[in-house]
């Protein structure tokens, strides 16, 4: 039977080793489930098939919050293109160079 680990431990494992923890958890309640019937369900196997139902949510979640970490923290390592000064004088210009277009076609408009 699969010894399943709080969540609050899954901390502990690696992500592979979490995968396989999974794997392990997995196996036992598919064949759990197979095996319950109408006729032979008792409280001990909905309880046990909700504790690793459980347990694959909370690994999960704890596997999907190492990975979004991750990629904040790459976000870092990463160099912009642009720096944050570019792109506000970008932006400054952006609507000058609208107001230049607007005005040079008004004055075609008053030369016609």
């Amino acid at each position: 039977m699969f010894v399943i680990p709080g969540a609050e431990e899954l901390t502990r494992f690696t992500v592979s080793a979490i995968a396989a923890l999974q794997a392990e958890a997995n196996t036992e309640y598919q064949t759990l489930l197979g095996e319950t019937t109408e006729e032979n369900v008792t409280r001990d196997k909905l309880d046990r098939l909700k504790a690793l139902r459980d347990f694959a949510n909370d690994s999960q979640a704890e596997v999907d919050g190492r990975r979004a970490r991750s990629a904040e923290l790459a976000a870092f390592q990463t160099t912009p293109e642009e720096t944050p000064a570019a792109e506000a004088e970008a932006t400054e210009e952006a609507p000058a160079a609208a107001a230049i277009s607007a005005a040079a076609g008004n004055e075609s408009r008053a030369a016609s």
